[in-house]
C-alpha cells in the first residue's frame, strides 16, 4: 500500500490467480466513510458468474478448458441453500402451575436447519423438566392447489410488474403460465421461479 498526496495505490508483486477477486477501498475520517469497488482478473482464473442466482442454477457444471496441446475439463456440482424459515412459529401459551405443556413450531431450509429453545435468551438445556423433540412427518404426495384466491393487479406502462400466487403440494409443483391462453417462455421480458420453501411463484414484466 503506497501514498502520494491524495493518491493511494494497492500493488501487486507477481500477481497470482488466488490474487483474483472483488476488492473494496475504504476511505474514512470523523465526518464520515466512503468506499469503491473494483474486480481484480488475472489470467489462469476461469470465472462463471451468476446474476442474480436462482434455483434453476443448482445442477452440474463443467469447465473445459483447451489449446494446441489438448484439452482438459473439470466438473463441479452446484447447490443452493435457503435460510431458515419458520412455517410456524411459537405461540403464546398460558399453563397452571403443575401442568403439562408443549411449545411447538414447523420450520424449513435447505439445509435442514438446527432448532433450539431459549429462555429469556438464554439456552436450555435438556433436563426432565425439557425435551425438545424433532418429529418427522411422513408426508404423501398431494395434487397441487392455490391457497391464494386470484386478484387483479395495476401495472404501470413501461414499468416492471411483479405477480405472485401461493401453491401447496407435494413434491413441488411445476408451473407454467399463459397470456391469453397462449403458454408464456421465459427470456428477456418474462422471468419466474417457485422458491422450495414458501412455494411462491413470481414473474415478472420488464
Amino acid at each position: 500500500l503506497s501514498e502520494a498526496g491524495d493518491l493511494w495505490s494497492l500493488e501487486f508483486d507477481g500477481a497470482l490467480p488466488s490474487d483474483s477477486g472483488c476488492y473494496i477501498c475504504v476511505a474514512e475520517n470523523p465526518a464520515g466513510k466512503v468506499f469503491c469497488t473494483a474486480r481484480l482478473s488475472v489470467d489462469g482464473l476461469a470465472v462463471l458468474e451468476f446474476s442474480p442466482m436462482t434455483w434453476d442454477d443448482a445442477g452440474e457444471y463443467k469447465c473445459v478448458a483447451e489449446n494446441e496441446s489438448g484439452e482438459s475439463s473439470f466438473v463441479i456440482q452446484l447447490q443452493l441453500s435457503d435460510p431458515p424459515t419458520f412455517l410456524e412459529p411459537i405461540q403464546d401459551l398460558m399453563l397452571a402451575s403443575h401442568v403439562n405443556g408443549k411449545l411447538t413450531c414447523r420450520v424449513d431450509g435447505i439445509p435442514k436447519p438446527s432448532v433450539k429453545f431459549l429462555k429469556d435468551w438464554k439456552p436450555l438445556s435438556e433436563t426432565p423438566r425439557y425435551k425438545c423433540l424433532h418429529l418427522v412427518m411422513s408426508i404423501s404426495a398431494t395434487s397441487p392447489e392455490f391457497v391464494e384466491p386470484a386478484k387483479v393487479h395495476h401495472g404501470i406502462d413501461s414499468r416492471p410488474v411483479q405477480l405472485s400466487l401461493q401453491l401447496i403440494g407435494y413434491p413441488l409443483p411445476t408451473v407454467q403460465w399463459y397470456f391469453n391462453n397462449k403458454k408464456i417462455v421465459f427470456g428477456d421480458k418474462y422471468d419466474g421461479y417457485v422458491t422450495p420453501s414458501g412455494q411462491w411463484f413470481k414473474i415478472l414484466f420488464d
